[in-house]
């Protein structure tokens, strides 16, 4: 009785064996498995306003490839799409069922609308929400180029002066 025992352990121990499969690991593993771990404190550090920030200045592929690259770049660009068009449900979803479009579109889009305006404040371009007085001028400049000791004539006169004494046309806006 004491044989098969002994059979069986072995048998169990080699059927074990057979059975087990060997995993080598190697140094790098520790990295890749804590790579986003190890990333979280650069992503709250540049977190979803640098993000915001460069969604509205993004112009062309090069930019839309390398905000696809950033993890925390895929979330907010969601999240992103979802208040710029999104349905109200999807809204409430991620907390903003109650925002306004404009606040979406100052925030996250580089165009602006009668909701959303960009001015000068005396040193940079800002965007505001809402639109404010604008005067446009035309600004007259000799039709040949005066020589070195000539002064220009240089001329300023609204839009409306301009179209009126024939220095531009007014075309019809198409009304569709």
């Amino acid at each position: 009785m004491a044989i098969t025992i002994r059979i069986q352990f072995l048998f169990a121990i080699f059927f074990a064996m057979c059975v087990t499969m060997c995993v080598a690991a190697d140094d790098g593993d520790d990295f890749s498995n804590n790579l986003f771990s190890d990333l979280a404190p650069l992503l709250a550090l540049f977190g979803e306003r640098v993000t915001m920030q460069f969604m509205s200045q993004s112009m062309g592929w090069a930019d839309n490839i390398i905000l696809a690259m950033a993890p925390l770049g895929i979330v907010t660009a969601i999240v992103g799409a979802i208040r710029v068009g999104g349905p109200s449900w999807l809204k409430a979803i991620i907390g903003r069922a109650r925002e306004n479009l404009a606040v979406a579109e100052q925030e996250l889009m580089s165009s602006t609308s009668t909701e959303v305006c960009e001015l000068w404040n005396g040193k940079e371009v800002v965007r505001c929400m809402g639109s404010a007085a604008i005067a446009e001028f035309i600004c007259l400049l000799p039709a040949e180029m005066p020589k070195e000791n000539e002064n220009p004539e240089i001329v300023t006169i609204t839009l409306e002066r301009a179209l009126r004494e024939g220095y531009i046309e007014g075309i019809e806006a198409d009304s569709k």
